[in-house]
């Protein structure tokens, strides 16, 4: 049988523990598995982030395309407008087909929105373009 060379015990008898090194070596390990999963997270996070604010923008973004769809006196032209929470909007709107529809009593125009704001020193976009039908001016 195997004894213990410092007070002759049997194996078996012996106390079992962790060194020092064993314990140090395995808190190394779940420090790096940890800190592995940590930057898993932490990308999620940032993306889910960026996919909340590209939903607000779409949102705020569609809105403001319903506003200038819905007026009755809807020009060629161009404008820029910022809003109170950061957001820049710049409207286009030109008619189109002109040649193409010059016997018909009405007039094709092109509503281009370009929705641009600011995140982590970041200029982030989204564009919007509809075409609108109105009567020609008699």
């Amino acid at each position: 049988m195997f004894t213990d060379s410092k007070n002759n015990k049997p194996a078996s008898q012996r106390e079992r523990g962790f060194t020092l090194l064993e314990v140090l070596v395995s808190l190394a390990i779940v420090g790096i598995a940890l800190t592995g999963v940590m930057q898993i997270f932490s990308s999620d996070l940032k993306g889910i982030t960026e996919a909340d604010d590209y939903v607000k923008a779409a949102i705020k973004a569609e809105s403001a395309m319903r506003e200038i769809l819905d007026s009755d006196e809807l020009e060629e032209g161009s404008w820029v407008e910022s809003t109170e929470d950061g957001y820049d909007i710049s409207v286009t709107v030109k008619g189109i087909e002109e040649d193409r529809i010059e016997d018909l009593s009405v007039r094709l125009l092109e509503v281009t929105l370009k929705f641009r704001w600011l995140r982590d020193e970041k200029e982030r976009a989204l564009n919007l373009m509809t075409v609108k039908l109105i009567e020609k001016p008699i």
